[in-house]
């Protein structure tokens, strides 16, 4: 998902991108299982198939524990973003969500 096209779509059209940001969110939470605790990085022994150790050789700062929890975080934050601007038909900003279970909603946002 381009940031492009996240600022281009109207508001009203953002849950159309949804699946998209969420299935990214999905991937990067897939790849923060394989960083040891109390490590920086994922060491390079945890890549397995060629494109996975492609990736890593080409550009090791993308697999830091720092880069990865940013990318977590935005992440998420662009979802409650979605969802509180262009909330899924038949429902409304912050519904099912409270701000005890989800850091990134403030009670002022629901």
């Amino acid at each position: 998902m381009r940031a492009w096209r996240l600022l281009n779509i109207p508001l009203a059209e953002h849950r159309t991108i949804r699946p998209q940001v969420a299935y990214a969110l999905a991937a990067f939470e897939e790849v923060a299982k394989f960083l040891p605790e109390g490590e920086d990085s994922i060491p390079a022994d945890r890549f397995t198939s060629e494109l996975g150790r492609a990736l890593y050789e080409k550009d090791l700062t993308r697999f830091t524990r720092e880069r990865i929890e940013d990318s977590l975080k935005r992440g998420q934050a662009i979802l409650v973003d979605l969802d509180h601007f262009s909330p899924p038909m038949g429902s409304f900003p912050g519904a099912g969500r409270s701000a005890a279970r989800d850091p990134y909603i403030s009670p002022r946002t629901l």
